[in-house]
């Protein structure tokens, strides 16, 4: 068809979306505002400016089409760097061409508390002292919206890691979700009554006592083996490669609860 000749490809318009951490998790939609191409700025010819301020109609382009305002699917799971393609709708074709197609450059925002690692999350998790001594729970949040009731043994480490399973990013069209790593964080309080100043200095005084190897018990109480740290994969994801703690730190997987 000597008519194909003629035609020009379709123009491919792209346009930067960012998106929070939390969005990206759950996926979202964004309503963006194309303007049309091709013509020149009634308001100001085209320059783009009126007495050296931004020309309030084409925005500074130049251009004086139409604004189109189209509202596109941002799916779960992505991660920076994604480009999302939105066919039919890029600029308009051309000597009977067809429309073109608009893509999409996310980025995702960082995350106060989550670190985004692939489909794991990381976050540092504070603990009182006296839950890391003597055992205890705390409240681990999550891209949910909710928290997690998480068992800390006695003699827990500044530094111990532990994984919830599937409570990370999901993974979009390979379904499934990743895992969340919590990093044990001590946390001191900022003042001290009499009271557990005065128990602090017991506690000073018998440091040493009760560590004797032969005794086969643990500072933290109990058998030296039984809160040993463990790496263990988490449910379904024994085909991944286990992600390394960090250095001197021990993960385990941990059993949470809402």
């Amino acid at each position: 068809d000597p008519g194909l000749v003629n035609r020009k490809a379709p123009h491919v318009l792209e346009h930067p979306v960012e998106v929070t951490l939390r969005e990206a998790y759950e996926g979202t939609v964004r309503t963006i505002e194309l303007l049309e191409e091709g013509v020149v700025c009634t308001v100001c010819g085209g320059a783009g400016t009126l007495a050296g301020a931004t020309c309030h109609n084409c925005r500074g382009s130049g251009r004086g089409g139409a604004v189109r305002r189209i509202e596109v699917s941002i799916p779960l799971g992505i991660g920076s760097g994604t480009r999302v393609r939105v066919r039919g709708k890029g600029g308009p074709g051309q000597r009977g061409g067809g429309p073109g197609d608009l893509f999409l450059n996310v980025t995702v925002r960082a995350d106060p508390r989550f670190e985004r690692r692939g489909d794991d999350l990381h976050i540092e998790l504070d603990v009182p002292v006296t839950a890391a001594a003597l055992g205890g729970e705390v409240r681990v949040p999550t891209l949910k919206g909710r928290t997690l009731a998480l068992t800390i043994p006695a003699g827990t480490r500044s530094g111990r890691t532990f994984r919830l399973a599937g409570q990370g990013m999901p993974r979009g069209v390979e379904g499934g979700f990743g895992d969340l790593h919590a990093r044990v964080r001590l946390q001191l309080p900022e003042v001290l009554s009499s009271e557990q100043l005065d128990l602090l200095e017991r506690l000073r005084a018998t440091e040493g006592e009760g560590n004797d190897p032969d005794d086969g018990v643990a500072a933290g109480g109990g058998d030296a083996s039984a809160d040993r740290p463990r790496d263990e994969a988490a449910d379904g994801a024994a085909d991944r490669p286990p992600e390394s703690p960090p250095e001197g730190a021990a993960e385990e997987e941990a059993p949470v609860s809402s």
